[in-house]
């Protein structure tokens, strides 16, 4: 079946084709070229002891087309950047209830627009995993628990998702790492070099075993209807254990 506008909510695709296949009592949806080689997959679970399951899974894709057919056009920058994972909801026979969910997605390559300095402390891959609470009307979403991992840092916070026509996007997260973890963690570079010289110092051998943060990160990410998406989060890095803070303004 071949679809000029597939919509679900605020999200609209454009240009689709869409298979559907039944497994026993699970209705499957497939988003893509041909049968077996879709870009995306919802499954949707029937009812146990009260609520259904519906998993929305995503292969590992190219994310620059993918959001393209969303009308987003995120640039040149992301022509590499790639992403998979699931989205799972579990929802209530009970319309009184909330919608509850989980969120695992893997971003490859994804640029974040830092300064040079800053690229061996960030790497070009990270996981997102939170919850998902969704209010009474469905508009807006919380992510009571957010986890943002790094090959170095491992950041938590919170975020949201405002749907409906005032849509809104946040995501506070921040992290820290000791001098100790720092030296292991980093990839061979200045940086680390850097770190390394400064530990060797005898006065600073409490820095190697003491557990205090020696260096912190913190993402925010916000984007509001009528401003334009911003693929763009704020970064801002508390430097310790001898490494530089970025130039300001990055």
């Amino acid at each position: 079946m071949e679809a000029a506008r597939a919509q679900v909510g605020d999200l609209s695709w454009r240009d689709v084709r869409l298979f559907f296949e039944q497994r026993k009592d699970t209705s499957v949806i497939g988003f893509g070229a041909a049968p077996g080689q879709e870009c995306a997959r919802l499954a949707c679970f029937p009812s146990t002891a009260g609520t259904a399951r519906w998993i929305f899974d995503l292969p590992h894709v190219a994310a620059r087309p993918l959001l393209g057919q969303l009308g987003r056009d995120l640039g040149d920058e992301f022509d590499a950047a790639q992403v998979s994972g699931s989205v799972s909801l579990d929802i209530p026979e009970d319309e009184a209830q909330p919608v509850n969910g989980r969120v695992q997605l893997v971003f490859d390559h994804w640029p974040l627009f830092a300064p040079v300095e800053a690229e061996p402390l960030l790497g070009g891959t990270f996981s997102v995993l939170s919850n998902l609470v969704a209010s009474a009307d469905g508009l807006r979403w919380e992510l009571p628990r957010v986890e943002l991992t790094m090959p170095v840092f491992s950041l938590s916070g919170k975020g949201s998702l405002q749907l409906g026509r005032d849509k809104r996007f946040a995501l506070h997260v921040e992290g820290e790492r000791t001098c100790r973890q720092l030296r292991a963690l980093l990839p061979p570079s200045q940086q680390l070099d850097t770190l390394r010289k400064w530990l060797d110092h005898p006065s600073r051998a409490a820095a190697v075993l003491g557990k205090k943060p020696g260096a912190g990160l913190g993402l925010r990410w916000e984007a509001v209807a009528g401003n334009g998406f911003s693929p763009h989060p704020e970064l801002r890095f508390s430097a310790g254990c001898g490494l530089a803070p970025w130039p300001t303004g990055s």
